[in-house]
C-alpha cells in the first residue's frame, strides 16, 4: 500500500502526520483517510477511484484533463450509465465528488488541487 503525507501549502511547511494523510491500497484498491489520528475508509465510485489511481500514479505532476478524461472514461471500461462522450465539465464534477470524500475542508483544498488552464494534481510527502 501507499502512504501520503500532504504539505500545507500556505505555508510549506509539511503538515504533521496525525492530521492528514492518505492511505492508499493499491490491490484491492481502497482509500483510507486519516484526520488527527482517526481513520477512516472512503468509499469511492468506479470513476472516482480511477482517477485517484491515476492521480497516484504520478503523485505531484499535473495531469492534463485529457489525460484524465482518456483514463477515466475509457471505451474500453465502458460502465452501465457512463457517458459515452465525457466533457470537462464531467471531470470538474468527479473532482469536486473526489474532494468532498477527501479534503478536510472543501472550500481551501489541499490535497487534490487545480492548476489553472493545464489540469489537477495530488501533492504528496513520501513517509520518510
Amino acid at each position: 500500500y501507499w502512504e501520503v503525507r500532504f504539505v500545507d501549502l500556505e505555508t510549506t511547511r509539511p503538515v504533521p502526520t496525525k492530521s492528514i494523510f492518505l492511505r492508499y491500497e493499491k490491490d484491492p484498491q481502497i482509500l483510507y483517510r486519516t484526520i488527527k489520528g482517526v481513520e477512516e475508509r472512503i468509499s469511492l465510485s468506479d470513476n472516482q477511484r480511477d482517477l485517484v489511481d491515476y492521480l497516484l500514479r504520478r503523485p505531484g505532476a499535473v495531469c492534463t484533463h485529457d489525460e484524465l478524461l482518456a483514463f477515466v472514461w475509457n471505451p474500453s471500461k465502458q460502465r452501465k450509465g457512463q457517458s459515452e462522450y465525457p466533457t470537462e465539465e464531467n471531470l470538474r464534477q468527479l473532482v469536486h465528488e473526489v474532494r468532498e470524500k477527501i479534503e478536510p475542508v472543501l472550500e481551501k483544498p489541499i490535497l487534490l488541487i487545480t492548476r489553472l488552464g493545464e489540469g489537477y494534481a495530488l501533492y504528496l510527502h513520501p513517509l520518510r
